[in-house]
């Protein structure tokens, strides 16, 4: 086999319009905000019309940054903008902790629902969100969006032929600098908030996980104020046999790797945010570099369906609270070491 390349200056931006003009809001002003805010740039037929911060002043900072000045509106109280903006959507990026009512009350407006992830930084608020989304019967969009690269779909292909028999995966990073993340309250830890992304690719692409073990140690000083693991390894058990582990550690100065390993009969598959090594062994490997913009594919999937075209979401709330059950798995049995059995 040849090797292939995709150089990043060639990454596709397709010009994308959804059926009908679509008003939508933000809860959150962080920098995932921000970034969501630019996919949207790129949709046709939809509109930022409103962001709710901390202040006021948050959230104009962010629509001048964003370049909405005079187009969206700034709030300080999210009721007031589901009450007063119009909006068919919303996207809720605040921290893990603050999930809970921010849903339910756009539920209760009757707005579809994009969450980033983690979807709590507990196990029952998410349980109860999504019992809330089923019985309104809402759209609803988690932030995934690995599942949306054309390497993962190409991952996706090759799994079908060759299944796998081992998964390892890695998140090795640094700390990020928000104080919330550093505590177990208000992030969930490591596995909960950032590996979560590996988690979810290897329910993707290898199947549901039956059973979890886990390690973890916080190696900082108590003075530090950080009570998260900072080094992890979790365990799986999938329910179809094969067995895998993500090892996750926020010590490094910089990200370091997140891949996830797949080992098949004769075949190595190593998928990253930005590649996928296809390795057959002697020599026999290519690369397949990301060639789209997955932000920009899981806004449009997910106003298109809102908009009332076809429903391609990756990864509804349904979905991805079995990622969120997997995750909560593992921080529970690192807490109390034992085996952890998924329910649901």
């Amino acid at each position: 086999m040849t090797e292939k390349h995709v150089g990043q200056n060639e990454v596709q931006r397709p010009a994308l319009e959804v059926p009908k003009p679509l008003r939508v809001g933000f809860v959150g002003t962080g920098g995932i905000t921000a970034r969501h805010i630019q996919a949207l740039q790129e949709i046709g037929n939809v509109e930022v019309a409103a962001i709710t911060g901390r202040s006021v002043e948050k959230a104009e900072a962010l629509i001048q940054k964003a370049g909405l000045g005079g187009k969206a509106a700034a709030y300080d109280d999210f009721q007031r903008m589901y009450g007063q903006a119009n909006l068919d959507a919303v996207y809720i990026t605040v921290i893990p902790s603050a999930h809970g009512q921010i849903e339910k009350s756009a539920l209760d407006h009757n707005l579809a629902l994009f969450v980033e992830k983690p979807l709590s930084a507990d196990a029952d608020t998410a349980e109860e969100i999504a019992a809330a989304i089923k019985a309104k019967g809402a759209i609803s969009a988690v932030g995934y969006q690995m599942r949306y690269m054309n390497t993962t779909e190409t991952a996706q292909e090759l799994v079908k032929l060759h299944p796998a028999r081992l998964a390892l995966g890695h998140w090795l990073d640094s700390l990020p600098p928000p104080r919330w993340w550093s505590r177990q309250e208000e992030s969930g830890g490591q596995v909960v908030e950032q590996s979560t992304h590996m988690f979810d690719l290897a329910r993707l692409l290898v199947g549901e996980v039956k059973q979890v073990y886990a390690l973890g140690r916080n190696t900082s000083s108590p003075e530090s104020g950080i009570d998260v693991d900072r080094v992890s390894v979790v365990t799986l058990e999938f329910a179809n046999g094969v067995i895998g582990t993500i090892s996750s550690t926020s010590l490094l100065k910089s990200k370091y790797r997140d891949s996830l390993e797949l080992i098949a009969d004769g075949l190595t598959l190593s998928l990253t945010h930005d590649h996928l090594l296809i390795d057959e062994g002697k020599g026999q490997a290519r690369t397949e570099e990301l060639s789209v913009d997955p932000f920009i594919r899981i806004n449009y999937d997910f106003l298109d369906a809102v908009a009332g075209g076809t429903n391609r979401i990756r990864s509804d709330y349904a979905d991805a609270l079995k990622t969120h059950r997997v995750t909560q798995a593992a921080a529970r049995a690192a807490r109390e070491n034992r085996v952890v059995t998924i329910e649901g």
